[in-house]
């Protein structure tokens, strides 16, 4: 059986956060910061005229804020442990794994010549939205590829999509 990539797309999966993602985390980060500055200098503000009332309910509001930035800070700077990359290439199907602590590195490529036979499946998942509300199932499509490795061993691989607009008709 003969497999083929027909058209050239976006037929990839990482682990990584994409740049907008990371741009956007950051972003909300410095935002949240700076509300934080501003209710501790108006709290402080309001400390120094002598309303310790108005002063202190600020000041509290203002460090309730700053753990809540903390909170934000530890989730957006949080290590992966491994980064993952799954691709359909051209030649093949690529899987790239890094070992963040180690640097360990390992690639592997399986040439549609060495497949034996393809599977391709549909999937559905529910992904709620939150308490009380009603969620939305997401369909996508596993690809099962069944292949042979240096060795003669039958191997393996799974590749999935979420995405319709990454599928290609064949």
């Amino acid at each position: 059986m003969m497999v083929e990539l027909r058209e050239e797309g976006q037929l990839k999966y990482s682990n990584q956060p994409s740049r907008t993602a990371k741009t956007l985390n950051w972003g909300l980060v410095g935002l949240m910061g700076a509300l934080v500055l501003g209710f501790l200098g108006y709290g402080v503000f309001w400390l120094i005229k002598g309303d310790w009332v108005v002063g202190s309910f600020i000041t509290v509001i203002g460090l309730f804020l700053a753990g809540m930035l903390w909170l934000i800070f530890r989730i957006v700077r949080m290590p992966q442990k491994v980064l993952l990359r799954y691709e359909l290439r051209e030649e093949g199907y690529y899987t790239y794994v890094k070992q963040i602590k180690t640097g360990e590195e390992s690639e592997h490529l399986v040439p549609f010549t060495q497949m034996q036979e393809v599977l391709i499946g549909r999937t559905t998942r529910y992904q709620p939205k939150g308490e009380g509300s009603i969620g939305f199932y997401v369909i996508g499509a596993n690809i099962v590829m069944k292949w042979v490795d240096e060795e003669g061993h039958i191997q393996y691989s799974v590749f999935g999509l979420e995405n319709p607009m990454n599928w290609r008709p064949g």
